[in-house]
């Protein structure tokens, strides 16, 4: 039997309605799709109150936003409502057997609604999501006749061939549905998913979704995938074939579903056993615990998003396979997932035990063992958390070609018991970027095996593997032995700098984060920052004239990420007072014993001297070079570089320098490429980092790279914001981006990477970006139409 509530179109209250379950197929009902959140108690049916609902349910006493979902269906006159908490009979640690029969069919009764109603802004039932809302803000777009319009003839001496016509920003209002509360919650997400028809109520605005249309109230005639991110549909799952389907497409759900919230950590499996049960059926693919048999090697390529945290396992029963995803209790990437060209370098040989479990429950231990044939190489372990991995030299025969292996960056899940034979392993998975070049960057997709000689057996002794050994310690992130641990491969790519250091191509920017400039600590602003290094941002740019460095510096100090992998840049900004003083306040600040890139803010120093430029100092800026190079030599810093520097400027300060800047950070997008200046840049091994990469959507709007934005985020199924990264990093800069939202975030971690735009699609953007000028910053420093 299939509970729903009829909510009493006919003048009845609203009661529990039991039908059979061909009925439900066939009738016509709604969903809902909500935050439980505390207060959700009162609406839960159980044994106890099950018989008094079938007669009646007292709306009175149910929280606000199902209220609200039974006041939407009744406008939408439809008969019947499905709310879970109301129409499944609630687990108890006694009886669970209701449950267990319905949650299997949880992904039918979403699929055959007739709508899912979404309440995005609720973050607890007790809210509601029916809220006054700014009606002056959505208006919908109107058509500007011409006819009854008279131009000036003193503005226009001839009619004018267009008109323009002021749009909402449909990217922004999109995001609130990605974001909000609502999709934040494990169970959310198939239900989004497996929706047919979807109505999405935001504070701000209505937004409609389905399989073939995405729209808005002040936008009915449709809007684009990239305004509304996150947006995946069933149908796009059963149109897709099955090695992107099963692939990237299922890696990308999994990596957001990671990341969301469960009342029951038992539930991690079952909150998507009903999109994995309809694309089974559809594929006739194996699931073997959250991954797709002929998608093995991807999927077991994870990697946590919480790096070094030591509690992820703790206090969890260890009873689903930890090569899966699923036995960690944190978010996960899936690096391996991305249309580069790949090499794998290991086979899947067999797949042992238990299998097709979609709704794993209890406490039983699921035995389901993987046997793959690769490349193994023994590390050094150091106890008790830490591994050396990677320093010295290595050839490893790859693919046929034998090549020099460094293994960059590495992160455990578990550690084993320090014992003789127990040994930990490296397991070559892929490899891409492979070329005949001797110099040419190879990057490698390894699995770190903790534990692993029974693995081996007879067949190899283990004294015979090379072993590898690094001086560059890595924390391991928990205590659990024998547990398989995660790959490790740097998600976000680096360029290496004239001095030898790398840097990440993608940070993190607190430029525009509030500043506390001598106030209390802002902890709202350490909490953000603490968010952007779990999201992976490991590039954080930070500067004295934004006021917040004691608030970088505690997020540093009190994140789980260790110190050593992180790339923190500080700028000096203001020339009142030495730069040796001024340096070591930010140092205090920062709560560090170095920085890893140290920034004259600007040239601006006051003075004379300079041509068409705003005055600047040339002694001034030359000493504090000099200056710089000093802290250098003293190893509290390690590379030192300038900002807002144009090449008047660096050639002041290349006259006396003893070291080439290493990095200027400029304002740089489409709008104000800086051509000669990064030819010059080239010349002199100067790195080009970006500041506003994204003015063009955020500042710049209209202008000739929105189509292009717009279509190529189409093409790859990313937001506008992921496109002109890309196009900045394409272009050989590194980009500087920030955000308060933490999804947005996530998604420029996990997008901006997966993709390299065209050789044609960069030139495109840059050549189209020369049709304006638009400058964000320091227009008061620089010529109104300079552009370097």
């Amino acid at each position: 039997m299939a509970p729903v509530i009829d909510i009493g179109l006919d003048g009845r209250s609203p009661r529990l309605y039991i039908t059979d379950e061909e009925d439900v197929r066939t009738a016509e009902y709604v969903t809902l799709s909500y935050y439980w959140g505390k207060s959700n108690g009162p609406a839960r049916t159980t044994k106890n109150n099950l018989e008094a609902r079938r007669r009646e349910i007292n709306t009175a006493e149910l929280p606000q936003t199902i209220r609200d979902a039974l006041l939407i269906t009744k406008h939408l006159g439809v008969r019947f409502l499905w709310v879970d908490a109301i129409c499944i009979v609630q687990p108890t640690d006694q009886d669970r057997s209701d449950w267990l029969n319905e949650a299997p069919k949880m992904g039918q009764y979403y699929s055959n609604a007739a709508c899912t109603i979404a309440a995005c802004v609720a973050s607890d039932s007790a809210e509601g999501f029916l809220h006054e809302r700014p009606l002056e803000k959505l208006q919908p777009e109107r058509e500007c006749p011409l006819e009854p319009w008279t131009p000036s003839p003193k503005l226009f001496p001839e009619p004018p061939a267009h008109v323009t016509v002021l749009k909402p920003s449909p990217s922004r209002l999109g995001f609130r549905v990605a974001s909000s509360p609502l999709y934040k919650r494990g169970w959310t997400l198939q239900e989004q998913i497996l929706s047919t028809r979807t109505m999405y109520w935001t504070k701000h605005a209505l937004f409609w979704g389905c399989a073939e249309e995405r729209a808005a109230e002040f936008r009915p005639d449709g809007l684009s995938a990239s305004s509304f991110p996150g947006h995946i549909t069933l149908s796009q799952f059963l149109s897709s074939n099955a090695d992107k389907a099963l692939g990237n497409m299922w890696l990308s759900v999994v990596a957001h579903y990671s990341s969301a919230s469960l009342s029951h950590e038992s539930d991690r499996l079952a909150a998507l056993m009903g999109l994995a049960s309809r694309l089974q059926d559809h594929f006739g693919d194996e699931y073997l615990f959250g991954i797709w048999k002929s998608q093995l090697l991807a999927g077991i390529a994870w990697q946590s998003v919480v790096r070094s945290h030591h509690r992820i396992r703790e206090g969890m029963a260890c009873t689903l396979p930890s090569w899966s995803w699923v036995s960690l209790r944190a978010p996960v990437i899936f690096p391996l997932d991305c249309p580069l060209e790949i090499e794998w370098l290991a086979e899947v040989v067999a797949v042992e035990g238990e299998t097709n479990v979609l709704n794993p429950v209890g406490e039983k231990v699921f035995e389901c063992r993987v046997r793959i044939k690769g490349k193994v190489i023994l590390i050094d372990q150091v106890p008790p958390d830490t591994v050396q991995f990677g320093k010295e030299d290595q050839e490893w025969d790859l693919g046929g070609q034998r090549r020099t292996v460094e293994i960059l960056m590495a992160e455990m899940d578990c550690s084993p018991k320090p014992h003789p034979n127990n040994d930990l392993g490296c397991l070559v998975l892929a490899s891409w970027g492979m070329d005949q070049t001797a110099t040419a960057r190879i990057e490698l997709s390894c699995l770190f095996l903790a534990g692993f000689s029974f693995f081996l057996g007879s067949l190899l002794p283990l004294s015979s593997l090379p072993r590898y050994s690094n001086n560059h310690p890595t924390n391991i992130v928990s205590r659990y032995p024998k547990v398989k641990s995660n790959m490790s491969a740097p998600k976000i790519p680096t360029i290496k700098l004239n001095d030898g250091h790398e840097i990440p191509v993608l940070a993190y920017g607190l430029g525009t984060a509030r500043a506390t400039r001598g106030g209390p600590l802002d902890t709202s602003l350490v909490e953000l920052t603490k968010k952007a290094i779990a999201t992976g941002f490991l590039h954080l740019d930070g500067a004295q004239m934004y006021g917040n460095e004691a608030e970088l510096g505690e997020a540093i100090r009190t994140s789980p990420t260790p110190r050593s992998s992180l790339f923190i840049t500080t700028k000096y900004s203001y020339y009142t007072a030495p730069t040796p003083a001024t340096f070591s306040a930010s140092l205090s600040k920062l709560g560090l014993d170095y920085v890893d890139l140290y920034l004259i803010h600007h040239p601006f120093c006051g003075g004379s001297s300079g041509t068409s430029l705003a005055p600047y100092d040339p002694a001034k800026l030359q000493q504090t070079w000099a200056d710089l190079e000093q802290l250098q030599r003293e190893g509290k810093i390690r590379s030192i570089g300038v900002s807002n520097f144009l090449r008047e400027h660096l050639e002041v300060v290349l006259e006396t320098a003893k070291v080439v800047p290493a990095v200027n950070q400029i304002e740089f997008h489409p709008y104000l490429q800086h051509r000669g200046l990064l030819d010059f840049h080239r010349e002199k091994g100067i790195v080009t980092e970006a500041y506003g990469p994204l003015t063009p959507i955020v500042r710049a709007v209209e202008g000739p790279v929105a189509a292009i934005y717009n279509r190529l985020a189409e093409k790859y199924g990313v937001s506008e914001s992921v496109v002109g990264l890309r196009w900045v990093i394409d272009r050989g800069v590194v980009a500087i981006t920030t955000s308060s939202k933490e999804e947005r975030l996530r998604s420029y971690i996990e997008k901006v990477p997966s993709f390299k735009l065209t050789e044609e699609e960069v030139k495109e953007i840059s050549e189209a970006g020369l049709q304006k000028h638009y400058r964000a910053f320091f227009t008061n420093r620089y010529p109104e139409d300079d552009r370097s």
